[in-house]
């Protein structure tokens, strides 16, 4: 069996990293390569030039091209939600996950680049419409899909494609990181170096966000990213201790988190800036446990893999074990690389190495046309090679035998009824296209805000109070918004209506409902909240013309 190899390349937030992984007869080994830092990166990632200066500097290290390559996008780049939706093949479903995705995006559907997955169903409960065994359907509850949904803007897609272009390539694949990490675990668990079976949380500490993953039973159920990475624990070193960036970088490598331990003199603390930090980290790993829960009928996570660039931190897997309880260890790697930074990369490279369910690739419309283009002539030109090759065998069959004419006939007829044919079936793709196009459009039309819903949503977030998690926002033309969250204390949900119905993008706010839960040992607020965007009206109906008749006297 041939040596195939495949190559992995994980578009961080302030560094990119390779990874090679060669599959000589099943038998894998990876190579790593990076990290190359983002010269200056902005809270997003860095700018085209930016990422093209590191990414040559990479391929320069490793010998690889900017051909060819799976990659993927930092987390905080890409919307994702985990929608259910009724069974049906994959291209209706597609549809069905385009008029879906509008209830979670506050950018028109022509602005987004969509991909989703079809998930395999945990143990955790049964979908709408199932039972414990098999699935079952009837009209009031068709069966259900489990489906992972990515948004991401058209334009960062085209922003991370443009650099490969610069270099001369383009790359196999683009997805977003947390679905390498996952095909990493699914090989680990394979292996026998991970469980797969109950709920472990994926903590992927980059530079500027952390992304936490939760993966049930061998599936990828849960994924959120959040705004606490390695730099901001720099920056807090470098106001500390009075340290440039550089001096900072490097004290945070040294010493970690065992600054904690100890205090500055006799009556001072540990570091503010520094304990901030952590506590942020802690805040949100909890949070997102305390969502995941609650969504999945208190199913508790049985123990924390960090990975990342930031996971190496001296003190940080003993002080997160001791604060959440749970136990904190390395990701495993499946054997293919012995440091957690590289977990993604290799996950990517994983995938490309041959069919998986866990592949994305976010391709702009244009280029999606461009390929069905392609497509289509490249299966025109093998109907049209195919004919020639009937004609051959017929020119064949005929040489210097008057009787075989007919058979040369039969056999020209036959090839232009497959042509023909082909020829047939290309112009009802067509049609069917542009009727799902036109269904699409008049659907969109239908649901397109009138109003700015990332201003909407950019204004419920800085009037949130900091223990309240929003597990759904329901956003839609003409109608009423609704916000459903878990509050730590009863105060928070009258806090929160109270914030709201003094903004001036709000008409109608009021507290709709709230009762008491259980998360574990702790209690929490279970809440609804609806209101009124101002200006969200309803689509204005299409006036009906009537036509007057002229009578005429005499």
């Amino acid at each position: 069996m041939r040596n195939r190899v495949s190559w992995g390349l994980d578009l961080g937030s302030s560094a990119v990293k390779l990874v090679k992984v060669e599959d000589n007869g099943g038998k894998l080994r990876a190579t790593s390569y990076g990290p190359v830092p983002i010269a200056q990166p902005g809270p997003k990632g860095g700018v085209t030039q930016e990422l093209a200066r590191s990414l040559e500097k990479l391929f320069q290290l490793s010998g690889g091209r900017p051909g060819g390559l799976h990659c993927c996008l930092p987390r905080l780049m890409a919307t994702v939600k985990f929608p259910h939706l009724p069974r049906a093949p994959r291209e209706q479903l597609a549809g069905m996950v385009r008029l879906d995705a509008q209830r979670y995006i506050p950018f028109p559907l022509e602005e987004v680049v969509l991909g989703f997955l079809e998930l395999p169903q945990t143990s955790a409960e049964p979908l709408p419409g199932e039972t414990e065994g098999e699935p079952v359907e009837t009209p009031a509850t068709p069966a259900m899909s489990h489906v992972l949904l990515v948004a991401v803007r058209e334009e960062v897609v085209h922003r991370y494609r443009a650099p490969f272009a610069g270099l001369g390539g383009k790359p196999a694949s683009l997805s977003i990181s947390s679905l390498g990490a996952w095909e990493v675990f699914k090989l680990a668990s394979q292996r026998g170096e991970a469980s797969s079976k109950g709920a472990y949380l994926l903590l992927d500490l980059g530079g500027h966000s952390t992304t936490v993953s939760i993966v049930m039973d061998g599936v990828l159920v849960f994924s959120r990213s959040v705004g606490v990475g390695g730099d901001g624990l720099t920056a807090a070193y470098a106001s500390t201790y009075d340290l440039d960036t550089h001096e900072a970088e490097s004290m945070k490598v040294t010493r970690g988190l065992s600054v904690l331990d100890s205090a500055g003199g006799e009556d001072a603390g540990p570091p503010a800036a520094i304990e901030d930090w952590y506590s942020r980290l802690v805040m949100e790993v909890r949070r997102s446990t305390a969502a995941f829960s609650a969504e999945m009928r208190h199913v508790e996570v049985q123990g924390v893999l960090v990975m990342g660039g930031t996971a190496n931190l001296p003190g940080l897997v003993e002080r997160l074990e001791g604060e959440l309880g749970l136990p904190v260890v390395p990701a495993p790697t499946a054997g293919l690389c012995r440091d957690p930074q590289f977990v993604e990369a290799t996950g990517q490279a994983l995938l490309g190495l041959g069919p998986s369910p866990g592949m994305i690739d976010l391709v702009p419309e244009e280029e999606e046309r461009r390929r069905q283009q392609t497509l289509r002539r490249w299966r025109m030109r093998a109907a049209g090679l195919a004919a020639a090759a009937l004609l051959a065998v017929g020119a064949v069959w005929g040489a210097g035998v008057l009787s075989e004419e007919a058979k040369q006939r039969e056999i020209v007829e036959l090839a232009q009824k497959r042509a023909a044919k082909v020829e047939a079936e290309a112009s009802g793709l067509k049609k069917e296209r542009d009727k799902l196009r036109q269904q699409l459009s008049d659907a969109e039309s239908a649901l397109h805000p009138q109003s700015s819903w990332l201003d909407v949503m950019q204004e419920i977030s800085s009037r949130t109070p900091a223990d309240v998690w929003l597990v759904a926002i329901t956003l839609e033309k003409g109608k009423p918004m609704v916000l459903r969250g878990i509050a730590k204390v009863n105060t928070s949900p009258p806090t929160m209506t109270s914030a709201l119905g003094r903004s001036g993008l709000f008409d109608n706010v009021n507290l709709g409902s709230a009762s008491e839960a259980k998360v574990g040992d702790q209690t929490v607020v279970n809440f609804g909240i609806t209101g009124q965007v101002k200006g969200n009206l309803p689509k204005p109906k299409k006036s009906v013309k009537t036509r007057t008749r002229k009578t005429s006297t005499r």
